[in-house]
């Protein structure tokens, strides 16, 4: 389990990355129903007061998203290079007790590849990972949920 060799902190950069994560969720199903009340609005033929402070909220909650994304975005690198860095390390302290026999069976390019591209290519799982995990169920979820609380017809 490579979860395992997590520190401390990686933990908290981990629970921030997904509390933004539902930000960001809520902040992207909360948008359409501005649009909802902005349509309402000009089919009303109510004051453009109206129409702009619903736009106004929108583009708020859209700039809102965005900057929760690129903030989960960097808690999850920062978590996934810091459990990069350690696997890293985890894996010299091996290689150096190697034997001189244990050294022969290995080519150090092939050591090399190893060190770089296999933990290069754990650290991005890693990274990608938190934030799939976590926004596919959730906006799964809560979709069918602002669905059904604003019309039950169309969950059938």
């Amino acid at each position: 389990m490579i979860i395992r060799h997590l520190e401390g902190k990686d933990c908290v950069f981990i629970l921030v990355c997904m509390i933004l994560v539902v930000a960001q969720v809520f902040l992207d199903l909360t948008i359409p129903q501005y649009m909802e009340r902005i349509t309402t609005a000009l089919q009303m033929g109510t004051s453009t007061d109206v129409i702009v402070t619903h736009g106004k909220t929108m583009v708020l909650y859209a700039f809102l998203s965005l900057l929760a994304s690129v903030c989960a975005g960097a808690c999850a690198a920062k978590a996934a290079s810091s459990l990069g860095r350690t696997l890293r390390r985890k894996q010299f302290e091996n290689v150096s007790r190697f034997s001189k026999q244990d050294m022969d069976r290995f080519s150090a390019s092939s050591l090399f590849t190893r060190s770089t591209n296999d933990v290069y290519t754990v650290q991005m799982f890693h990274s990608r990972s938190i934030i799939t995990i976590v926004k596919a169920p959730l906006t799964a979820i809560l979709a069918i949920a602002v669905i059904s609380t604003s019309n039950w017809m169309w969950t059938t």
